[in-house]
């Protein structure tokens, strides 16, 4: 078994790869003009009050469990407010997504278009978690989660 174990790990460091599992980066920025349905403008970075108005028209986040949708803050407790209730802009907002997409795939070593959609706002209070977990593709050809 010893054998085997060493012809694969022999085999793997042969494998060319065109970039990483995951990506990591910074970027300069303008803050964003964030609009939420139900709150007005959020200011940023955001303020206490604010986020409590975020938490108040939020809902418990879920996750999955196979092909189940379930709550439960010992897996995850954070706050969900759905894309089509957010609104992300400003003067210099396409540009900047444009390049931090573009610094992402470099990571990941994908050379074709990409565009990134907005999938909903998390809010993380204080005591906020999800344990260790692998996203599900929420639409076809979805191939990573862009975090910002």
């Amino acid at each position: 078994m010893a054998d085997c174990t060493t012809d694969l790990a022999e085999i793997l460091r042969t494998v060319q790869r065109p970039g990483d599992f995951y990506s990591t980066g910074t970027i300069d920025m303008f803050a964003p003009r964030l609009e939420v349905a139900g709150v007005g403008p959020i200011a940023l970075p955001l303020l206490p009050v604010q986020a409590q108005q975020l938490i108040a028209v939020a809902e418990q986040a879920p996750y999955g469990l196979g092909e189940t949708t379930l709550v439960d803050t010992a897996v995850r407790r954070t706050w969900q407010i759905d894309h089509e209730r957010v609104q992300i802009g400003g003067q210099h907002w396409e540009g900047t997504l444009a390049d931090i997409v573009a610094q992402a795939t470099a990571g990941l070593g994908v050379s074709g278009p990409v565009v990134a959609d907005l999938y909903k706002l998390l809010v993380y209070d204080t005591g906020s978690f999800f344990v260790n977990h692998r996203d599900t593709e929420k639409v076809a050809g979805m191939f990573a989660t862009l975090i910002i």
